[in-house]
């Protein structure tokens, strides 16, 4: 499958950037982390990146993990890949992919800590909010 052309401007940027060591950020930088993050923006890519922690898996084997046909699973695979996040092997007929970024597992804990920490705050203020019940009979 192609790029687009946005897209592969941004991968170019973000080549240039890696291969320069560049300590500043351009706009292309910023459209290039977008372009990553896109690919991560969805519930069953994030479900598939969950499960590739743990090691290289088949297609068939992350389609039956996540209940979603062969179909959806490389389409969300091929995304993936495209941004850099996984890789595959192929043997036989089957494909089988791994994580290229092992660092994803601290951006998923942060990011579950700051959720948490949010839901916190949500149900202190819920529960500042609700009246208080009558314990006295």
């Amino acid at each position: 499958m192609l790029l687009s052309a946005r897209a592969l401007l941004a991968l170019l940027a973000y080549l240039q950037y890696f291969a320069s060591m560049q300590t500043r950020t351009t706009p292309l930088i910023y459209e290039a982390r977008a372009e990553f993050l896109k690919a991560l923006a969805h519930p069953g890519r994030l479900h598939l990146v969950d499960l590739l922690k743990d090691g290289e898996r088949c297609v068939c084997e992350l389609a039956a993990a996540t209940g979603y046909d062969i179909s959806t699973v490389s389409r969300h695979l091929a995304q993936m890949k495209r941004a850099g996040i996984v890789s595959d092997r192929r043997q036989g007929t089957s494909a089988y992919f791994t994580l290229n970024l092992c660092c994803i597992a601290d951006l998923f804990t942060c990011m579950e800590k700051s959720l948490h920490k949010r839901q916190q705050s949500i149900s202190a203020a819920l529960a500042a909010c609700a009246p208080e019940t009558e314990s006295q009979a």
